[in-house]
Parts: structure tokens; C-alpha cells; sequence
């Protein structure tokens, strides 16, 4: 069975929510969307929803990058390189995690 994730950010604040394991694309947007707002964050918006794989956000000094794929390493490695590329400094993985499915027995 399908889980699911979000990540969730606030560009005024600079907070950020999120969800794992949660059984809907709906259920994971929303938490992450609660998550958020409870970080007294006002304008929090869904920057990614990912299904059975890996998010993460990364961050550096002058901005950051979400991206969601198959595996955490891919996901890490990708955000690493956006920033660097970006020409940003001090690039480092600030949230990861995963939503695998769940076996049905």
C-alpha cells in the first residue's frame, strides 16, 4: 500500500512542516500544511508530495531547494547539486525522510 509524504514551507517565516507515512497524497499535504502553521507560519504552502521514495530540503545560505525520488541518496545528491550550482554556500541537507510503502498482509 502506498505512503505518502509532503514538505511544506513558509517563505516569510522560513518554517516548514512535514508528514511521512501517511496514507493519501491529501492526508500528507494537509499535515505538512498543519505542521507548518504550527511553527506560527501564515503563509505555508506545499512544495513537494512524493509517494513510496525520499524528500529533502536543503538549504544554504541564500536559499533552498525540496525534492522528492526513489532513494534518500538520490534525493540528497540532487539538492546538494542544485545548490551549488545556484552558486550558494554553506549547502547542507536541513530535512530528509522517507515514506515506503506498507506490506499488506
Amino acid at each position: 500500500m502506498s505512503q505518502w509524504g509532503a514538505i511544506a514551507t513558509d517563505d516569510v517565516t522560513g518554517s516548514f512542516g512535514a508528514s511521512t507515512q501517511m496514507d493519501s497524497r491529501a492526508g500528507a499535504q494537509q499535515a505538512a500544511l498543519a505542521d507548518c502553521h504550527a511553527k506560527k507560519a501564515a503563509t505555508c504552502k506545499v512544495e513537494v508530495t512524493y509517494d513510496n521514495g525520499c524528500a529533502a530540503m536543503v538549504v544554504g545560505d541564500k536559499a533552498h531547494n525540496v525534492g522528492a525520488d526513489v532513494t534518500l541518496d538520490k534525493v540528497v545528491r540532487l539538492g546538494l547539486k542544485i545548490c551549488h550550482d545556484a552558486g550558494d554556500t554553506n549547502c547542507r541537507v536541513f530535512y530528509s525522510a522517507c515514506s515506503m510503502p506498507r506490506r499488506i498482509e
